[in-house]
């Protein structure tokens, strides 16, 4: 089973294993914002997208962590990355959602980030720029 390069960045956000599926989130930091990642392995991936392993992320600007942080719950105004990275550590780790449950409060506040989908073996790989950086949303195959 090929690996992501992703996956060894960064911050634990949340790891399951139920034995049939393991799923990873992680942070990182990326030029100008934070990445977000999620990765998952097993039969339930096998299902939903035809190969044994799919990874995404989304990257949000430094000008959305204070915003972003809000939206997950804090009380106060994150200092830096570190800061929005614990947030979402709790988040995740509270409630169990998947990084589309955070592209859906994203998306209904608002808040743009850039999106990048890898499922290899299933011959779809993109990337999708949802405002990120100033740029209008567009589609880009890679």
């Amino acid at each position: 089973m090929g690996g992501y390069p992703q996956e060894h960045k960064g911050y634990t956000l949340l790891e399951v294993d139920d034995g049939d599926e393991t799923r990873r989130v992680f942070g990182f930091e990326e030029p100008g914002g934070l990445g977000v990642g999620e990765i998952t392995r097993g039969e339930l991936t096998m299902c939903v997208f035809g190969t044994d392993a799919h990874f995404h992320q989304i990257t949000l600007a430094e000008r959305d962590y204070e915003r972003c942080a809000r939206l997950l719950g804090a009380a106060d105004s994150p200092e830096d990355a570190g800061d929005l990275v614990c947030q979402l550590r709790i988040w995740f780790g509270a409630t169990g959602f998947f990084l589309s449950d955070l592209m859906d409060l994203l998306d209904r506040e608002g808040v743009r980030y850039g999106y990048l989908n890898d499922c290899r073996g299933a011959g779809v790989s993109y990337h999708a720029v949802n405002g990120f950086g100033g740029e209008e949303g567009h589609l880009r195959l890679v």
